[in-house]
């Protein structure tokens, strides 16, 4: 299985650690996690990170018991320290929105056994099923741009903690599908030009680094037909690699670019390939040893661009 995760903040948060979107995936139970946090909200990127990482870490996919999950999650999150603006009025401005609560969307994704995906979500976050020739086959929980735009489903902190947010907020299936399916897990902007242009979903299987992401928001960012908003998605394809323990070393905690699971599944986030290029994150390492496996894995898979790797990055 080869999952690329593809992030591009919008214009007008400069930087990529502005961006609110979050995802969490767990090679070993297959679980995969993608949260929108909203731009009303306050520190909605902190809650969108904890949501999916606690989802990844302990899967449901019955409402009671993510809600229960969510809820200790949201308790978690209200009993952090905020740092408030050092500028009085913006200072109350925030204490009146964290009052309000952080809100995100969510949809969770497990692999099953006999060909079989588990989902769950709230709000307009989609998953888009599609053949290996790049065509759509099915899409959850919405398939018109006209039933996304109806969505006001949310997952917010203050009304799960004061017990206000119940099982009809959240959309459950299991889905059937073959070996040669690939999965896109996509965010509200970029779920919404998949399906009033199918034929950018082959694009987006096509990104194998940062320049074409880059180039393909900003192509239909300046057509008008892409929202300026953050742009998301997991792309997960039913591949099976061989073996490859006498060439693959294991990584580490410093994968910020690239995970190897154990059994060499590979996550690819192309979000962090060429970052100083574009100046979205500074004072960035990478271990040497760690530079050289993924390198020995995407030269044997075609998988490897010299383009992908950051300007000026220091080795240990």
């Amino acid at each position: 299985m080869i999952t690329k995760i593809l992030q591009l903040q919008k214009r007008d948060s400069y930087v990529y650690q502005n961006i609110q979107d979050k995802a969490a995936w767990n090679t070993f139970n297959h679980v995969y996690a993608l949260a929108d946090g909203t731009t009303q909200s306050i520190n909605s990127e902190r809650w969108a990170a904890m949501i999916t990482e606690d989802f990844v870490a302990k899967p449901t996919f019955n409402s009671k018991e993510i809600i229960d999950l969510f809820t200790d999650t949201a308790r978690k999150f209200s009993n952090e320290n905020y740092s408030f603006s050092s500028n009085p009025a913006i200072a109350a401005l925030e204490k009146a929105k964290i009052s309000k609560g952080a809100s995100t969307t969510f949809l969770g994704l497990q692999f099953l056994q006999n060909n079989y995906v588990n989902v769950i979500s709230c709000g307009d976050t989609n998953l888009f099923l599609i053949d290996n020739k790049g065509h759509l086959i099915n899409c959850f929980p919405f398939n018109t741009v006209k039933a996304i735009n109806t969505n006001n489903s949310f997952i917010n902190t203050t009304q799960l903690t004061e017990q206000k947010i119940d099982a009809s907020y959240f959309r459950i299936k299991k889905i059937r599908h073959t070996k040669n399916n690939i999965f896109i897990m996509a965010t509200d902007a970029l779920s919404r030009l998949f399906l009033k242009k199918p034929e950018t979903i082959r694009e987006v299987m096509k990104i194998n680094n940062f320049d074409m992401l880059y180039n393909f928001c900003l192509k239909y960012w300046d057509k008008k037909e892409l929202e300026e908003d953050d742009i998301s998605a997991i792309v997960i394809f039913r591949l099976h690699p061989p073996n490859l323990s006498s060439h693959v070393l294991s990584a580490t905690s410093v994968s910020h670019c690239v995970f190897l699971h154990p059994q060499h599944d590979v996550v690819v986030s192309i979000s962090l390939f060429k970052i100083h290029k574009y100046g979205l994150v500074s004072n960035y390492q990478l271990n040497a040893q760690f530079l050289y496996s993924i390198t020995i894995y995407m030269l044997h898979y075609k998988l490897y661009d010299s383009s992908w790797w950051p300007v000026g990055t220091q080795l240990e």
